[in-house]
């Protein structure tokens, strides 16, 4: 097994692997349940800050208009 670092997960999340880094992480994924839970962990964190990012609380919507 070769190892893997949160960094290769991330740099594999955002497609930013060469193609034969992008097949190695893969399989490393698919073979490895260590890994894939790993990877399963930081992709639900990566949706639930995209959430967050996305959805501003009703409190900063109200204050952004009543300034305007």
């Amino acid at each position: 097994m070769q190892d893997f670092t949160n960094n290769d997960l991330i740099l594999y999340y955002f497609n930013e692997t060469q193609l034969n880094q992008t097949v190695a992480t893969q399989n490393a994924i698919d073979t490895y349940p260590e890994i894939e839970q790993e990877y399963k962990t930081m992709v639900a964190i990566f949706e639930k800050i995209d959430g967050v990012l996305l959805n501003p609380s009703e409190k900063s919507i109200q204050k952004i208009l009543s300034f305007i």
